[in-house]
């Protein structure tokens, strides 16, 4: 009984063994077709693998990442979380999955598995640059600019974080810094279409409107980021008076947010016959967003019209106004405040629309102070 026993852990081993060496082949082979970009072959087989035992912490963030980027997206929290499961010291497992769940708007599960990616390695570039995307989602610039830098030292030539940092600048208002940051970016990587809508709107809001249009316009030839870069460039045209260049640039493209804009810009045109024709294309939509409220409330009273908004009344009528007492906005705060937009950490933007006086770049009362 005793050589049965022997022979059974034996045959027992062997088997095990052979599922190991198995799985080893089909993992490769699964990346291989992965690198190749041949998805639906590297899917099959990282299935396979698991299929035949093979429990290897990569092969489920890998199948996580296939999932994320088909818009499989519980599926692929499920794989992230097996990756983590089978491998809890797996920093990647975390990252991967913290990444997702930013892109998911859950934040605060984002950030908690991200501070845990780190815990495990300290010195992860990544990890640091997603930290910093979170914590400027959550709206902690300085913390995301803190994050941001530490990926850069870890990492010096990621043309992505310098992107995002040139991001962060932008919304402290620290213009020169953020356009450094996205000219380094786009000399790491000269063909990237965010970067270049990024350069954009940094040079709109230099009020240095020809490079302003250049980039905008260079960005807009992307698919990828077509309408939000056409959208910066009509918003880019507006700014200057070109109204018939921005109906130009905005009439390539068929949305709710693009055909919202396009009465605004038919206001300004007062091209009456277009702008009624559209805006009654959007209220049959029901694709009225804020903008194009105001314009029809705008409309009505200038052309004596009755167009209907959608709304109870007029875009005023809807307004929340709530005041705001001694304790919560005290002179010691506005005087805070006025010390900060006196020291000239902000940068101003140059508004063609002000008749007296400057504005800061974004809003004072966004800062964490």
């Amino acid at each position: 009984m005793a050589g049965f026993g022997e022979q059974k852990k034996k045959k027992k081993s062997a088997l095990q063994g052979n599922t190991q060496k198995a799985g080893e082949v089909l993992h490769k082979m699964a990346v291989d077709h992965h690198m190749d970009g041949d998805l639906v072959n590297a899917e099959r087989v990282y299935r396979t693998a698991i299929e035949t035992g093979y429990l290897h912490s990569a092969i489920f963030s890998n199948l996580g990442v296939i999932c994320k980027n088909s818009e499989r997206k519980e599926q692929a929290i499920s794989l992230y979380k097996k990756a983590i499961e089978v491998s809890p010291n797996n920093p990647d497992a975390y990252t991967n999955l913290g990444n997702l769940y930013k892109d998911l708007g859950q934040l605060d599960q984002a950030l908690a598995v991200t501070l845990k990616s780190l815990e495990i390695k300290s010195d992860d570039p990544t990890a640091h640059m997603n930290l910093g995307g979170i914590y400027k989602d959550l709206g902690h610039l300085d913390r995301a600019l803190a994050s941001m830098i530490k990926s850069l030292e870890l990492k010096p030539d990621n043309p992505i974080a310098h992107m995002n940092l040139g991001r962060i600048y932008k919304d402290l208002g620290q213009l020169d810094q953020a356009l450094a940051s996205t000219i380094k970016s786009l000399e790491l990587k000269p063909d990237n279409p965010y970067a270049l809508m990024n350069l954009g709107g940094i040079y709109k809001d230099l009020a240095q409107w020809g490079p302003a249009l250049t980039y905008l316009r260079e960005a807009a030839k992307s698919e990828k980021i077509k309408e939000e870069a056409s959208i910066e460039l009509a918003f880019c045209l507006y700014s200057i008076g070109r109204y018939r260049d921005g109906v130009k640039v905005l009439g390539e493209i068929h949305s709710k947010t693009t055909d919202n804009f396009l009465l605004s810009l038919y206001l300004c045109l007062n091209k009456k016959l277009e702008f009624i024709r559209c805006a009654n294309y959007l209220i049959g939509k029901r694709w009225l967003n804020p903008q194009g409220v105001a314009a029809i409330d705008h409309a009505n009273i200038l052309y004596n019209l009755r167009l209907d908004n959608g709304m109870d009344g007029t875009s005023m009528d809807s307004l929340f106004v709530q005041a705001i007492n001694e304790q919560e906005f005290s002179d010691v705060l506005v005087q805070e405040i006025l010390i900060r937009l006196s020291s000239g950490s902000l940068q101003l933007r140059n508004q063609g629309h002000l008749a007296n006086g400057s504005q800061t770049f974004g809003n004072i009362l966004d800062l964490p102070e």
